[in-house]
């Protein structure tokens, strides 16, 4: 006898001996951008609000703040990324959590040494979030010595687990 339950294309048989449901939702999910320059002080970290979404699974991605507020507790998947055009100046993209500083790997960096070459600077997290308490944002950093534009930027999230 093979567990307890019933099987289907849609469960699996856990270590348990039991059925459960195959997958999750990996929801809320949403993908936010914004395709207009964002204005970066020389040596400040600038808060980049992405205004415009392709997709919020649960209405949870704030346009007018920049701030992902999961309604959800859990496991998500951040990705983020800004693109800038600042000549041998240094680009930092940070992943915030409540408003606090960056961890390790809250932190995208990119050094461009080639002037008049665009990069992209992108950052990859994985952060525990505990429902609606919980909000995260993306700032970015450059010193070129003068006032510079991020443009082409993206906020993107999807719950990875409970």
């Amino acid at each position: 006898r093979l567990g307890s339950g019933t099987a289907s294309s849609s469960t699996f048989l856990r270590g348990d001996q039991t059925y459960a449901a195959a997958g999750e939702s990996n929801t809320p999910s949403f993908l936010a951008y914004k395709t207009a320059n964002t204005s970066a002080a020389n040596a400040t970290h600038t808060a980049i609000i992405n205004t415009s979404e392709l997709y919020d699974t649960a209405s949870a991605y704030d346009t007018s703040t920049g701030r992902f507020t999961p309604q959800t507790a859990g496991k998500y998947l951040f990705i983020a990324s800004i693109r800038a055009q600042f000549g041998s100046a240094r680009t930092i993209l940070q992943l915030l959590k409540n408003g606090g500083g960056p961890t390790p790997q809250q932190y995208g960096e990119n050094g461009n040494t080639d002037t008049g070459s665009h990069t992209r600077t992108y950052c990859i997290a994985i952060h525990e979030a505990n429902g609606s308490s919980d909000y995260f944002s993306m700032t970015g950093y450059q010193n070129s010595g003068s006032t510079q534009n991020f443009w082409d930027t993206s906020f993107a999230a999807f719950r990875i687990t409970a």
